[in-house]
């Protein structure tokens, strides 16, 4: 990220401790971009970096540890998710707590018997809303022990088509416009709708760098941090779209809320009592006569 906060254009390759390129490094949409390394048990990384301006520098890499599990979300299919767990040898024939969820609302939970070296949970599409979905593993003691987030282009958007008489009008003729709201299972649906007109001529208009409910509600409100042109994401679908949400969902995904700390709330009293609905009235009654002392409590 740059001075001014938005995406810069790097390379690099990374190198172990015997100076071997082992991966190569290129960002793509917004300075952002991923890479695939398996380290090697007793090797070191170091990430060399060069700048547009001819500037480089060495970053190195945190040390791998030994024995783990590795989460990772693929979706190959426009209808399926897929999670991969990938475990070391000596986490063989262990059982991990899985849990994935959107909004709060929880879509799967069961606990996974790892047998093989990368276990695999196929999850259909039609089983999440729209949005960032959030994966989860935790350890027998209910300890989280990976994350990851993904984007889920779901089937439950709606359709709206719009449709004019004619291609072109004079200036202040009348136009009817047709509109077709239909669900995700092509059947039509009510909705309360606004629309704008703008002459692109004299208001020149980029869809990628416009506020949109998408962008809002389905994205940059369920992150931390400036999202760079955020409806980029939307205005098309491609693998090269695609593949830059994911690396936006690895850049931003860690992590959202700490879930020692949510366990421990239900127990946790608030700092301040709920608001209450009415009025609050507090005093102490007293006697009239003869010198207005506290009335004693009743049994």
């Amino acid at each position: 990220m740059g001075v001014d906060g938005l995406g810069v254009t790097i390379k690099g390759k990374v190198v172990d401790n015997e100076n071997t390129e082992v991966a190569n490094i290129e960002t793509r949409y917004a300075g952002m971009g991923s890479f695939t390394l398996r380290p090697v048990a007793g090797k070191t990384y170091t990430a060399n970096i060069s700048f547009e301006d001819g500037t480089t520098k060495a970053i190195a890499l945190p040390k791998a540890v030994n024995e783990g599990y590795v989460l990772s979300i693929y979706q190959p299919n426009k209808d399926s998710v897929l999670v991969r767990i990938n475990a070391s040898p000596a986490l063989l024939k262990s059982t991990v707590n899985f849990i994935a969820q959107t909004s709060g609302e929880t879509i799967f939970a069961a606990p996974i018997k790892i047998s093989d070296a990368i276990t695999s949970i196929w999850l259909s599409k039609k089983s999440f809303p729209s949005g960032i979905a959030q994966f989860t593993l935790f350890n027998s003691t209910g300890d989280p022990i990976n994350e990851r987030i993904a984007f889920i282009r779901s089937t439950d958007l709606m359709k709206l088509s719009l449709k004019t008489a004619k291609p072109t009008y004079s200036s202040k003729e009348r136009i009817l416009v047709e509109l077709d709201a239909m669900d995700s299972k092509n059947k039509a649906t009510a909705g309360n709708f606004s629309v704008a007109v703008i002459d692109e001529s004299k208001v020149p208009h980029n869809e990628s760098m416009e506020s949109t409910i998408f962008s809002n509600i389905l994205l940059t409100s369920d992150l931390k941090g400036y999202v760079e042109r955020p409806n980029y994401y939307f205005t098309k679908e491609t693998d090269e779209v695609n593949k830059a949400l994911d690396n936006l969902m690895l850049t931003r995904g860690y992590r959202r809320f700490s879930w020692k700390e949510l366990a421990t709330t239900v127990n946790t009293k608030p700092v301040f009592d709920v608001e209450g609905l009415g009025l609050t009235i507090t005093g102490k009654v007293t006697n009239r006569v003869p010198n207005h002392r506290p009335v004693q409590k009743l049994p």
